[in-house]
Order: structure tokens, then sequence, then C-alpha cells
């Protein structure tokens, strides 16, 4: 069953274009839900390492680089493999997906390398995955205790009203 890419939950099918759980738009991409108005989830993985990398080739510099890989030739297609391949390996979260990417070009420990094709990347986003994993488990430890303590203060007396 398909896993919802808003609310996380497993649903039978789609009512209206959207979650039946949360009621966000989402598309379906090769049998998995992704958020409306992505397009295809591989291509805008791509964009996206395409943007990241020219943020980092701009760094320091009064002109922006725009980096692009040719949308003609062989080399398109075999990176928009790779986008799928790292699609795959976070079970197909786009966010989680997008998130692990950015570590790798945020991180100290994981931004020294130049990076400008997805082709060899995939040894680092292993780490990069389980970083982003562990700092969305983190926030929702973080949130899960915001709610509880709201709780707890929303159920104390009221000593001041009459």
């Amino acid at each position: 069953m398909p896993l919802c890419p808003a609310c996380h939950t497993e649903q039978t099918k789609r009512i209206d274009g959207a979650c039946p759980g949360c009621g966000t738009p989402v598309d379906i991409h090769k049998g998995h839900w992704f958020r409306a108005g992505l397009g295809s989830p591989t291509v805008a993985l791509l964009e996206h390492f395409e943007k990241r990398v020219g943020d980092g080739l701009s760094r320091n510099r009064s002109v922006r680089v725009p980096f692009t890989i040719p949308r003609k030739g062989l080399r398109y297609k075999r990176e928009l493999v790779v986008a799928e391949r790292l699609l795959k390996s976070a079970d197909y979260d786009f966010d989680l997906t997008i998130d692990a990417l950015n570590i790798l070009f945020d991180d100290m420990r994981l931004n020294w390398k130049l990076r400008d094709t997805l082709l060899w990347i995939e040894k680092d986003y292993n780490t990069a995955l389980a970083l982003a994993r562990a700092n969305r488990a983190e926030a929702e430890l973080r949130k899960r205790k915001e709610q509880e303590t709201l709780k707890a203060v929303m159920a104390r007396e009221d000593i001041f009203s009459s």
C-alpha cells in the first residue's frame, strides 16, 4: 500500500486525488505517492541537486554560476537512474531524500568534496540518509515532548478563575 507523503500513513487509494487520511493532494509516480505539483520526483531531485551544485560554485562570487546537466545525451539518463535509486533507498520519501542531499552539502564532515554528479554519491549518501533519519526522529521526539508538556499545562487546574 502507498505511503502518504504528509501524514506518513498507509492508505489503500486516493479520494479525489488526495490522501483520505489528511486530505493532502498527491500524485502517483511508479506506484508511489508524492506531493501534487512535484511532477516527476527523479527530475525534481536532479533539479534540486543542480541548484545545490550551482549554489556551491557561486559561493564567494559576485555572479551566480548556473550549473545544469545537459538534457541531451546519456549522462542525463544515468543521473535520472541514480536519482531513482536514491529515492528507493529512502523508501520513496522525497523530503527525506532532499534532506539527505542537503546534508551532503551543508554538513562540515561531508561537504569538503566537489560534487557535480549523482553517479558516485551513493557511498556518502547512505551516511547522509542515516543522519537525515536521525534528525527527523529527533524532531518528532521534540515535537511529541512539546505536545505532552502543553497537554500537562492545559490539564492543570486554573486557580485564578472564579
